[in-house]
């Protein structure tokens, strides 16, 4: 009998390959057989596991943006409790981000809010490296290909840049009340300019297999966000 974490194993062997592909080929052009071939498992696993490429899709998502937001998170020191109330609200409470008076109550290291922003952006240059066109983001790379293909993909996906949107809102809350970052704005629309601005520069960095415009985006970023 197959243990359970043989099982498992398997299972992640699985999602991690399929990660790797749709990153370098997208949705489309990965195939089942050559998910196994890269797992190094049989066939047969692949549907006992999932019953469609589309629900394995899902799966990949799942662990990629849990590892992501875990990421995030290690740099934005940003409470998470406040996070998932933002998100299992929606929308009709994004009035609650925008309020730049509201006080938080977090626990952070020495650097202030904005420095941890930027660490964060640099971390993820420092992934892509000097060859991005082999990389780019799994989110940003299935966003473009499949949203108008799959709902179930579509909605997930939006559901996970949500979620980096509202940590991002979080730290910029934050950087407003150190004085950091203009006051003009709240902190959910600077957000959606941060985290539209970064999956743009991932893009164009994939497209001219440079890192320019990704180093470029963090140069300037500080430049639009601190206050005049």
């Amino acid at each position: 009998m197959i243990s359970i974490k043989r099982r498992g194993e398997t299972r992640d062997k699985l999602i991690e390959a399929g990660l790797q592909l749709m990153l370098a080929k997208g949705y489309t052009n990965t195939g089942i057989q050559e998910i196994v071939n890269q797992a190094g498992v049989p066939k047969g696993s692949f549907y006992h596991y999932f019953d469609s490429k589309e629900n394995f899709a899902l799966a990949i998502i799942d662990s990629f943006d849990r590892n992501h937001i875990q990421k995030i998170r290690r740099h934005l020191s940003s409470v998470e409790s406040l996070v998932q109330d933002g998100l299992a609200a929606g929308r009709e409470n994004e009035s609650a981000y925008c309020s730049t008076s509201t006080s938080i109550s977090i626990s952070h290291p020495r650097e202030r809010a904005l420095d941890r922003l930027l660490a964060y952006f640099r971390s993820v240059a420092e992934e892509k490296g000097d060859c991005p066109s082999k990389s780019g983001c799994l989110i940003g790379t299935l966003s473009q290909e499949m949203s108008g293909q799959s709902e179930l993909l579509r909605a997930r996906l939006a559901q996970a840049l949500d979620g980096w949107r509202a940590e991002f809102s979080q730290c910029l809350k934050l950087a407003q009340s150190e004085g950091d970052v203009r006051r003009d704005l709240c902190p959910l629309e600077l957000s959606e300019i941060v985290l539209s601005g970064l999956e743009g520069a991932i893009l164009r960095s994939k497209a001219t297999n440079s890192p320019a415009p990704l180093h470029s985006f963090i140069e300037l970023l500080p430049k639009l966000l601190q206050s005049n």
